[in-house]
């Protein structure tokens, strides 16, 4: 076992922008002009476009349960950010700021290692080293010369920080690891008028 700690230096807040009317074409356009003020204080922070993702858009109806009835309340739009900041330190203001600016729900901030491969690769050298060291207590103990290794294997925990889960890599064969990055996505281009605000990102595997 090898253990490796570093402190966090990325923290990922998700914002949600939710608005309800009476017709579906009125609660998108109100939806849009809270994301466009959501965005604007994202960005004032010091997030870049490459670290805010759209994670969803939606159009439905909404219905509320009373004593049993259904009652129709009206169609709600929902539109779902998700914002990577550098600046920990500012995280709660933009939270609060957030908060009091349109923001209907926030979940976070989740803190994340931008850097994972640095802190793995520590991790298993100390794993390595401990292996080694029990080894040899065993074999001195049975009263038995310790050869090489026979086979070595890796159960390391990734995480793809862009949805926040984590991911057991199956027993395998010790290997520096080949990242294979998607080319970053071009801009949209204009959103068109009373269009909602869409924000790519990027993506990582």
């Amino acid at each position: 076992i090898g253990k490796a700690n570093a402190r966090p230096d990325v923290g990922v807040v998700r914002i949600e922008v939710s608005r309800t009317a009476g017709e579906p074409g009125a609660a998108m356009p109100e939806v849009t002009e809270g994301v466009a003020n959501v965005l604007a204080i994202i960005r004032a922070y010091g997030v870049l476009d490459d670290d805010i993702e759209t994670t969803r858009l939606s159009l439905g109806e909404k219905w509320e349960l009373n004593d049993s009835q259904r009652t129709f309340v009206g169609h709600q739009a929902t539109n779902e950010l998700s914002a990577e900041g550098r600046d920990l330190t500012g995280i709660g203001d933009l939270i609060a700021t957030l908060a009091a600016n349109g923001a209907t729900d926030i979940d976070g901030p989740y803190f994340e290692i931008e850097d994972t491969f640095a802190l793995r690769d520590e991790a298993r050298r100390k794993a390595v080293l401990d292996a080694v060291a029990t080894a040899r207590l065993l074999a001195d103990a049975a009263g038995v010369t310790l050869g090489s290794p026979l086979l070595i294997t890796d159960g390391t925990r990734t995480f793809d920080r862009s949805r926040l889960r984590g991911v057991v890599n199956e027993s395998e064969q010790m290997e520096e690891p080949m990242g294979m990055e998607e080319p970053i996505m071009e801009s949209f281009g204009d959103i068109a008028e009373d269009g909602a605000p869409v924000v790519p990102g990027t993506i990582e595997r």
